[in-house]
């Protein structure tokens, strides 16, 4: 009897074990096959279907790391991919980040990653759109402010290419505010001087107390003209200091009509009666080199 209970219990122990080995291999094949649709549609780009198949993997498996962190990896990149950037700068950074945190989550299989960093290039390329957009007014001296917001974005995602492509369109922005403001400067000059220009002309066409000097080519007081000359005292006196018939006698040598008004050395013993001219005023003053000045006389003319 005791024969028959002990093989009775062997029976019953291996059915058992047999039946517990059948269902865990049942259960790790459901979860091998669910992990491997789930992988097929993320290839496929079905995302929504490959995470029900990762749930249903877990239910096989619970708590399993691999399907937990793929279904986190693909619920961060329907986020990423639900929004788009190409007209908002500031989506295109936050996808950044999240495809930064989908590969610094740790998996077996990288197909998820791959599709990541495919969608990177994506986000890559509407930041470089919007880097073009910003070279162009960056060539009209604009958006230096926007600039400077895109080199530290890009620099706190180590986006080399990007850092260095924007510091040259904000020395190119610089230099153009720097021109653009000089040709202000310039025209806002010319402007004045036209003005003044004008100003000056009409003042001198309509004043009565304007004369125009003939000789010289310029208005003046009309009280310096020399009617018989139609020139002002300066020009005309300019004119006569050349003339030998302005010359004086030297009074070293005793020469007569040798010595220049200009110079004052004698053209015969090289004395220096007076000191040269070296200005004459409009009204008639002339002005010695030993700051000495004259009124001339042009009754002895």
């Amino acid at each position: 009897m005791k024969k028959l209970s002990a093989i009775l219990l062997m029976i019953i122990f291996t059915m058992t074990t047999v039946a517990c080995s059948n269902k865990e291999k049942e259960t790790n094949q459901q979860y091998e096959q669910a992990m491997a649709d789930g992988k097929s549609n993320v290839i496929e780009e079905e995302y929504d279907k490959a995470i029900s198949y990762f749930e249903l993997a877990l239910e096989s498996k619970e708590n399993d790391t691999e399907a937990t962190n793929l279904i986190k990896q693909l619920k961060l990149l329907t986020d990423a991919m639900e929004k788009d950037g190409e007209n908002d700068i500031n989506i295109c950074f936050n996808q950044l980040k999240i495809i930064n945190e989908i590969n610094s989550i740790t998996t077996k299989t990288n197909v998820v990653k791959e599709k990541s960093n495919n969608y990177k290039k994506v986000v890559l390329n509407n930041i470089d759109k919007k880097i073009d957009s910003l070279e162009t007014e960056a060539k009209k001296g604009n958006s230096e402010k926007k600039i400077k917001n895109m080199i530290k974005k890009c620099e706190e995602y180590q986006l080399e290419d990007e850092v260095d492509r924007c510091n040259e369109i904000l020395s190119v922005c610089r230099d153009k505010k720097e021109e653009i403001k000089a040709q202000k400067e310039a025209e806002q000059i010319a402007q004045k001087n036209a003005e003044n220009s004008s100003k000056n002309k009409k003042s001198k066409s309509f004043s009565s107390k304007q004369a125009w000097c003939i000789r010289g080519g310029h208005y003046t007081d009309a009280k310096n003209i020399l009617k018989e000359f139609n020139s002002c005292k300066g020009c005309q006196i300019k004119r006569d200091i050349h003339s030998g018939s302005t010359y004086t006698g030297c009074m070293y040598c005793g020469s007569e009509s040798r010595v220049p008004q200009d110079t004052g050395i004698c053209l015969d013993c090289g004395a220096e009666n007076h000191p040269p001219i070296v200005d004459v005023t409009e009204d008639g003053i002339v002005v010695y080199a030993d700051g000495t000045t004259m009124e001339w006389n042009f009754a002895n003319m």
